[in-house]
């Protein structure tokens, strides 16, 4: 138990590897060099942008202990496909739809679009 510690808090501190965030798991995951040319769909199909694409594929990770699919930077589950750690931010501040979900203009707080 206490060599599991203490090679738990040597992996926190290495950059080598991520820890994944879900609650009750925490098992760590080696990054790997990334080589080869960046995806243009992401894995629902949906296209992706150059710098959408240099972002998962140096963020995103499956955890092979519970299978969460997560972001290595902010820490996000799922890993959000399509947006970086600061587009997820800023559309995550914006108030949804409430039926719908999709982020309302500044200043229709709990109106709706459809």
């Amino acid at each position: 138990a206490v060599m599991d510690e203490m090679l738990m808090d040597m992996m926190s501190t290495d950059n080598r590897f991520v820890r994944c965030p879900k609650p009750g798991c925490s098992n760590a995951i080696e990054r790997e060099v990334a080589l080869g040319a960046l995806p243009t769909h992401a894995p629902d199909g949906q296209p992706l942008g150059r710098h959408h694409a240099a972002h998962m594929q140096k963020n995103r990770f499956r955890c092979a202990a519970c299978t969460t699919n997560f972001c290595a930077e902010c820490g996000q589950f799922p890993y959000h496909v399509a947006k970086t750690c600061s587009e997820l931010a800023v559309h995550k501040a914006k108030t949804p739809c409430r039926f719908c979900e999709v982020p309302l203009p500044k200043g229709r707080n709990r109106a709706r679009c459809c």
